[in-house]
């Protein structure tokens, strides 16, 4: 019902659903793909619900546009008279119907929330899900996020660390390739950056030995001290000196708390001279 005013006299019109339908058509969005629209869920079918957006149609949204962690029963999470916000999938201009999504809303806010984080340069919490043979792999945001075994505390022992909770910072973000990686050694180094510089002498355990050097553990991170940097004299192997599991004093000499990358040096440290018969450095 509508009012006019003509001459100092009210006049009363009723709407039929005509006169609604026309105006409908008059100011109805001019929606098109990747459009964000409020709408309201007015009916379950087998495979989707029917949206009420305010276009003359009613929108639908397909039950595999719900959300990527949703199973089988997508339609046991929505309710009749719910309001939601969604994106526009598709119109179908054959047949005028709008296709619309949850799913890729959450996609793209997901994705716009880790680039703010990024930015932030937060550290996250999170749970290791599972392993594959390259590293641990995480839920950030509802995204599946990669921890390489390089960028793991510990790595050698990477079963340990399934369903446990470690700091994590951002390492490489990249949308267009839906590539998201983390380190937990750069949130370690992040975290106590007065504690690690270049110059520092640690004592650390050797984890591993290789024919380049060794890897020398400072308290759940390892570093690689390589050949060079171990002594002035000539070493033929390694093994034959060291052991895994051993302490060895340490300098560092190389840091980078973007990459998570440290190096090691032992010839560097003052009065540190390498002699074979005790296979130590005093």
């Amino acid at each position: 019902m509508r009012r006019t005013m003509k001459n100092n006299i009210i006049h009363i019109h009723k709407f039929t659903h005509k006169n609604f339908s026309t105006l409908l058509q008059k100011y109805e969005y001019n929606l098109k793909i990747g459009d964000i629209v409020a709408g309201i869920i007015f009916s379950i079918e087998d495979e989707g619900a029917l949206i009420d957006i305010g276009a003359a149609k009613a929108a639908y949204l397909p039950f595999t546009e719900i959300t990527a962690l949703i199973t089988k029963n997508s339609g046991q999470i929505l309710r009749i008279n719910e309001t939601f916000e969604f994106i526009i999938l598709n119109c179908k201009q054959y047949s005028n119907q709008i296709i619309l999504s949850l799913r890729y809303l959450e996609y793209m806010r997901a994705w716009k929330r880790i680039k703010q984080m990024q930015m932030e340069d937060t550290i996250s919490n999170l749970k290791i899900l599972s392993y594959n043979k390259g590293g641990g792999i995480v839920n950030l945001e509802g995204l599946k996020g990669f921890v390489p075994n390089s960028h793991l505390i510990n790595f050698m022992n990477k079963k340990n660390f399934i369903n446990k909770i470690i700091p994590l910072k951002l390492l490489e973000v990249d949308e267009y390739y839906n590539t998201l990686v983390l380190s937990s050694i750069c949130a370690i180094f992040q975290q106590y950056k007065n504690k690690f510089f270049i110059g520092k002498v640690l004592t650390g355990i050797i984890a591993d030995i290789q024919s380049y050097g060794l890897f020398v553990d400072i308290g759940n991170i390892t570093g690689l001290l390589h050949i060079s940097e171990i002594s002035d004299q000539y070493i033929l192997d390694l093994h034959e000196i060291f052991k895994v599991g051993e302490s060895i004093k340490v300098m560092i000499i190389h840091l980078d708390i973007t990459r998570g990358r440290i190096s090691f040096s032992t010839k560097r440290i003052n009065n540190f001279k390498f002699t074979e018969n005790n296979k130590q450095f005093k």
